[in-house]
């Protein structure tokens, strides 16, 4: 790929990720949810490393590729992270439902059957 046309995708992408971070900020800013804030925050960081980019590829151009790499790795550890972390508070979320969920009908079956 030419460097003028990889310049020019940076670009095009940064302006997608700062985009979609600003509809982000403002929908969570809105209905008040704090998980679409936080997604926001993550698209307003990879809209700023595109937009970057460009600037690290002119300064840094014989270790170009290892840069990426090492960020892409960062990023990649960082999504895995917080997957881990989202799943197991899910699932935490889930087992605690279903524990309260027994206990309440238990509790319905034992008044209904005192007041036979």
């Amino acid at each position: 790929m030419p460097k003028e046309g990889f310049i020019k995708l940076l670009h095009c992408s940064s302006f997608a990720f700062l985009a979609a971070a600003i509809v982000l900020f403002e929908l969570s800013y809105r209905k008040e949810e704090m998980p679409k804030c936080v997604t926001g925050i993550e698209m307003l960081f990879m809209g700023i490393l595109t937009l970057v980019l460009p600037y690290i590829y002119q300064i840094f151009h014989g270790t170009f590729l290892n840069l990426i790499t090492s960020s892409m790795i960062i990023v990649v550890g960082y999504f895995l992270i917080k997957f881990c972390v989202v799943f197991y508070r899910n699932q935490n979320k889930f087992i605690r439902g279903r524990e309260n969920i027994t206990v309440e009908e238990e509790d319905n079956e034992f008044n209904i059957d005192d007041n036979d």
